[in-house]
């Protein structure tokens, strides 16, 4: 049975229009900010309940920064030492988190970055150790920092999450190529929103739920006093099978992609973190239950489809996104078909480089055309990526 992630999801749904998964995600990342440095799995070189999530979803209307907002507020006013900056340069999260003689270490936060678009163009410009930096804190190995003619700065035992939200557009303009094969991105969990017919749309916001919010807030402080007394979580037997299982057949087929592979195998470590989160979420002084593990399979299922269109969508060659508009935008118009000219003149492409595409797209089986002349139309006869 839930213990917040019901009652925030209410919340949620109360204040904002944003996707439900949003909401979860950002749901799954409080649960983890209260958990570093108290849970963990001795499996390996031991296994932390922290989470990179990234909301990544088209600009504005779909409240990506406002999923990410509720969320680090909430958390504010539960454990706000756990809070970090959301605007930092490597050296000053670096110094926030270091040992110090008076005075407690911060080491371990959650960084909220409700515009990671501009991370990645501050990224581009000045700050490129940074992904490497976080990458470090991440794997949560005691992080020292030697500068000429300054003193080290050590941070021990770090445990870091992040929450963040990215534009589509912002994310193909401003990636590093290097971020996708270099490991940072692996390391991320990308979630975008489903297509959702039931969704509903606020059209004026809506009066603040604050019974709700109380709920939630109240749920997650009394998790937070359970996992005072820290220690290490244990796993089920049917929820070890579980895993295994699952791990045998998710995803053996990558293409020869580095890119695919790498987030492969980083996810497959996330479910472990994602289960120990449902767990707490049910109850944290019992082992990983087959139900828990069965959550975190599911929402890395979620994730890994969310990579592969966000991947294919803003990282793929200039040709290769081309196809994918033009896929997307006869997919949208739904079973009865789009008119080519429709598609065309939507797109504002070349002629030569839109018929190109679409002979790509016929002959590999993603859409099929009927008709001639001013009517040919096109439908879509696969899911676009």
């Amino acid at each position: 049975m839930s213990r917040f992630l019901q009652a925030y999801a209410q919340y949620v749904s109360k204040t904002t229009d944003a996707p439900q998964i949003f909401g979860h995600a950002a749901g799954l990342s409080c649960l983890s900010t209260i958990a570093l440095g108290r849970r963990w799995l001795n499996r390996g070189s031991g296994i932390k309940p922290n989470v990179f999530m990234m909301l990544t979803a088209d600009s504005s209307k779909d409240r990506k920064s406002t999923s990410v907002d509720l969320a680090i507020n909430l958390l504010r006013e539960v454990d706000e030492d756990r809070v970090g900056p959301k605007d930092f340069t490597s050296e000053g999260l670096i110094s926030l988190m270091r040992v110090r003689k008076v005075g407690k270490a911060r080491s371990k936060l959650i960084i909220p970055i409700s515009e990671f678009g501009r991370y990645l163009a501050a990224a581009k410009s000045y700050a490129a150790s940074t992904s490497a930096m976080l990458c470090d804190l991440y794997d949560g190995e005691d992080y020292e920092r030697v500068r000429s003619g300054k003193r080290p700065l050590i941070v021990e035992k770090p445990r870091v999450s992040m929450l963040a939200a990215v534009a589509y557009g912002m994310l193909e303009k401003f990636a590093d190529p290097n971020d996708w094969v270099t490991g940072f991105f692996a390391r991320i969990v990308w979630i975008m929103p489903e297509e959702d017919p039931n969704r509903v749309r606020y059209h004026s916001q809506p009066p603040k739920p604050t019974s709700e919010r109380d709920l939630a807030k109240a749920s997650l402080l009394d998790l937070v006093d359970e996992l005072k007394k820290t220690g290490a979580m244990t796993v089920s037997s049917q929820a070890d099978t579980d895993y295994s299982n699952f791990a045998q057949s998710f995803a053996t087929n990558d293409y020869g992609d580095p890119v695919l592979a790498a987030q492969r195998e980083r996810l497959l470590n996330t479910v472990w973190k994602l289960a120990m989160l449902y767990q707490i979420d049910e109850n944290p002084s019992q082992p990983i239950s087959a139900q828990s593990m069965g959550f975190a399979i599911w929402f890395a299922q979620k994730a890994w489809t969310s990579f592969h269109k966000i991947y294919g969508k803003t990282a793929g060659t200039s040709f290769s996104k081309l196809c994918s508009k033009i896929h997307l935008r006869v997919h949208q118009g739904g079973p009865g078909g789009t008119y080519r000219r429709d598609v065309y003149r939507g797109l504002h492409m070349q002629a030569e480089h839109f018929d190109r595409a679409m002979d790509v797209l016929i002959k590999n089986g993603a859409l099929e055309c009927s008709g001639a002349g001013k009517s040919i139309l096109l439908r879509s006869i696969a899911d676009p990526i």
